[in-house]
């Protein structure tokens, strides 16, 4: 599950939206999702 090159301090970062896509890839891969 590739999330891309996440910056979360940069000035055009949408927390909101990668928190949405965090809780989706949880609740899609369960254990199969690491993050690095």
């Amino acid at each position: 599950m590739p999330l891309g090159d996440i910056q979360a301090g940069a000035a055009g970062c949408d927390l909101p939206r990668l928190k949405r896509h965090i809780a989706w890839a949880l609740e899609t891969f369960g254990d199969n999702l690491y993050f690095l």
